[in-house]
Order: C-alpha cells, then structure tokens, then sequence
C-alpha cells in the first residue's frame, strides 16, 4: 500500500488501522449480538469471539508474547483455531498455521524456521509437540487444549 509524494515515488503508509485485529475489533463492536461462528451445536457471537479471543491475547502476554513474535496453531479446523488465531492478532503476534498432518520433522522445521515462540497445540497431537521440543530452542511455551 502507498501513495505518491509530490516527487512521483511511492511512499509506503504505515497503518495499524488496516490490522486484522483492528478489523475484527470494529466488526464485533457494529455487530456484537450476530452470529460470527457456527460449529457443531454451538454459536459465538462476534463480541463472544472478540471476548475469547481477548483472553487468548491477555494469555499470551502474560508469557511474554510481544508485537511480531511467532504463535504456531497446530489445531484442527475448529472454533478454538480461530480464536487463537484472532488473538493472536490482537496481540499483534503473528498467527503461524501448522498442518496437524505434519509429521515430526517438518513441524521441527516450521517451528524453527518460523522462530515459534509459542506452540498451541491439540491435546491428540501433544506428544508429536513433545517429541520436537528439543529441536526447537526458540519455543518457550506449549498450550495444550482439549485436555
């Protein structure tokens, strides 16, 4: 995104206000009381998905998660991705989706070359996390949910 300076170069302009979180912000702030997930049996609405995902961000700055840090999401396709995934975002982290397919070595590698700082994980798929753990010096923490 830029616009032009009075020379003909394109400047860039930096904006939070294009943030995801910030979008997801005002979404749940116009329309709080709408459906924004169905799954299964259940429902959330925006301000229940903007609430949850609040707590997330307060969890993880609680353990140190900072602007630009790395959280990978190896979750099933589910209500909790999404939360963690927004969360993520209000924390100003970025959101590193895992494919729970993966395999040791390539979760190894993603975490890795990604510099994952925290790990969320399925409880199902904890001990392929614990396996790699070792291989991974920039992972402070792992959240198991499901547990």
């Amino acid at each position: 995104m830029g616009q032009r300076s009075g020379h003909g170069r394109v400047r860039r302009v930096v904006t939070d206000r294009l943030h995801f979180a910030n979008i997801f912000t005002e979404i749940a702030g116009r329309f709080g009381d709408d459906a924004a997930l169905h799954h299964g049996g259940a429902t959330w609405t925006w301000s229940a998905f903007h609430d949850e995902a609040a707590r997330f961000a307060s969890y993880l700055a609680s353990v140190g998660v900072g602007r630009g840090d790395r959280v990978g999401l190896l979750l099933y396709n589910s209500p909790t991705y999404l939360i963690a995934h927004y969360g993520s975002f209000l924390r100003r982290a970025v959101p590193v989706n895992v494919n729970y397919r993966y395999l040791d070595d390539e979760l190894a590698y993603l975490a890795n070359d990604s510099a994952m700082t925290v790990l969320v994980t399925e409880s199902g798929l904890s001990d392929r996390v614990r396996t790699i753990r070792p291989r991974v010096p920039s992972l402070r923490q792992v959240v198991i949910v499901g547990t």
